[in-house]
């Protein structure tokens, strides 16, 4: 009897002991709305991102009829919500691949249940059919889509951003999958780019530098555009100071002027940062007319190999259709602006 009597109090004290040191779970439970109507949402897929260093972990459900959710059992700790509805409301966040930001995150204590409510806004809907170029382009590529929205002299940054990667395409081809929902009625630029050198139909190395496109939605509408990269607009960038001294390496910019609602103004379209001694690339481009910038300043070197720096440059440059240009920017030492540099306008810097 003693030993079944201590056996038993050894039992009873081990379960106390995991008892204590059991997860104690949390949830959230929340509802997506119509922001007008104030209704549920039915069928949006909704993702909690626990943040964690060592291994973080994404949970989904799907809102019911009358837009509820739920996440049990969930760990304690920093959580942020994505919403992914169907047309016609908008995607939260708006930039899909900012889903790891901290921005809008929250934290959760331990066995406690948050309550969450979440608006969403109808809008329109663009689906995006891009066209790779015709080419040897090289083993990976980066396509990125930035979207700016402009109304009136106020403008919007980053709407959407999508970015494609694809493994060695040979021949043209038209992917259709980009589909931005929940855009408010108004004028749209956007600009697709190719990050990564590639090779082009003569084999020479160039950069692509990214289209740009302007299109109007209207009140929930639909709209598909087809982005052709079919560039035939070539320009070399040959950078030096009045006496001769090459470029060595530095940060390099190109924007393209164009206009929306009646405003002019500059939008990037391509970006590099050259480390080496070496010759640019040549740029494959659009016609048009862009601006030029050396932004932070950079190197040149000497035929004896000692470097100068300079601060940043600017220029303006004209490009004609199916034009090869070689354009000289000849750098000075000291800060160069541009007369009337602080009027422009920069819908994307």
């Amino acid at each position: 009897m003693k030993y079944a009597r201590t056996f038993t109090i050894l039992i009873v004290f081990f379960l106390f002991q995991q008892i204590g040191h059991a997860k104690i779970y949390c949830k959230i439970k929340g509802r997506v709305i119509d922001a007008e109507t104030k209704t549920g949402i039915a069928d949006v897929y909704v993702n909690a991102h626990l943040f964690r260093h060592d291994s973080p972990k994404d949970h989904y459900v799907m809102t019911d009829e009358k837009g509820y959710f739920t996440f049990s059992n969930l760990a304690a700790g920093r959580y942020k919500l994505n919403y992914a509805p169907l047309y016609p409301y908008s995607v939260i966040p708006a930039q899909k691949h900012m889903q790891l930001d901290w921005k809008n995150s929250f934290v959760i204590a331990p066995g406690e249940i948050k309550y969450i409510t979440q608006a969403l806004q109808k809008g329109g809907e663009v689906i995006l059919n891009y066209i790779l170029p015709v080419g040897d382009i090289s083993e990976y590529g980066y396509e990125n889509f930035l979207m700016v929205r402009v109304e009136g002299d106020e403008y919007i940054r980053n709407i959407d951003t999508v970015t494609h990667k694809w493994d060695n395409p040979r021949f043209k081809k038209a992917i259709n999958g980009i589909k931005l929902n929940g855009l408010a009625p108004g004028e749209y630029i956007i600009s697709r780019s190719l990050k990564k050198k590639s090779k082009y139909c003569t084999g020479q190395d160039v950069e692509y530098v990214g289209l740009v496109r302007i299109f109007n939605l209207g009140k929930l509408e639909k709209k598909q555009l087809d982005l052709d990269y079919n560039l035939a607009s070539e320009i070399i960038l040959n950078i030096k100071d009045k006496n001769g001294n090459k470029f060595h390496r530095g940060s390099i910019a190109l924007y393209k002027e164009v206009s929306v609602n009646n405003k002019t103004g500059f939008f990037r379209v391509w970006s590099y940062r050259y480390r080496k001694n070496e010759v640019i690339n040549p740029i494959v481009t659009e016609p048009g007319k862009y601006f030029i910038t050396l932004f932070y300043g950079g190197e040149l070197i000497r035929q004896d190999g000692s470097i100068i720096k300079f601060e940043g440059n600017d220029f303006l440059v004209n490009i004609k259709e199916g034009e090869s240009q070689q354009i000289n920017l000849v750098v000075s030492l000291g800060e160069k602006i541009l007369p009337g540099y602080d009027k422009m306008t920069f819908f994307c810097w």
